[in-house]
């Protein structure tokens, strides 16, 4: 003869959820792989000191980012606006740098470079940084 036991409401929830949560794990875990885009590296460096003006600035992120919502711009020490050239994925294509071509004279001072992207999972990301320049 068996003997039957039963599970109480509170032991049964617990089966329950031990069993539940494993389930959505799995099911989650792929969207929770898909974390923002954040800003890797940047050329010149944030806070570098060059001697020249760059000739272009790039940026590299962790993720895609989508070119056509994405800008850079470059502010002057006497806070004007300097224009870059049509922003690109860089020269191999990767679509988690972003490029943007420079033409302008090598004024010293600090120069503001901000940026704001759509990243590949549709997240708006903006960001600043500084470097100098002291021929």
């Amino acid at each position: 003869m068996s003997k039957r036991t039963s599970l109480s409401p509170t032991s049964l929830k617990r089966k329950s959820l031990g069993l539940l949560l494993p389930v959505l794990a799995v099911i989650a875990g792929p969207g929770l792989a898909l974390a923002h885009s954040h800003l890797k590296a940047s050329d010149p460096d944030k806070n570098a000191t060059l001697t020249a003006a760059p000739a272009h600035v790039t940026l590299t992120f962790s993720e895609p980012v989508e070119l056509n919502f994405s800008a850079i711009t470059l502010i002057a020490p006497d806070k004007s606006r300097i224009t870059t050239g049509q922003i690109s994925h860089g020269k191999d294509g990767d679509a988690r740098v972003l490029e943007a071509p420079l033409t302008m004279a090598a004024a010293t001072g600090t120069y503001i470079v901000e940026w704001r992207v759509l990243s590949a999972d549709g997240h708006k990301m903006k960001g600043s940084f500084e470097f100098s320049i002291r021929p």
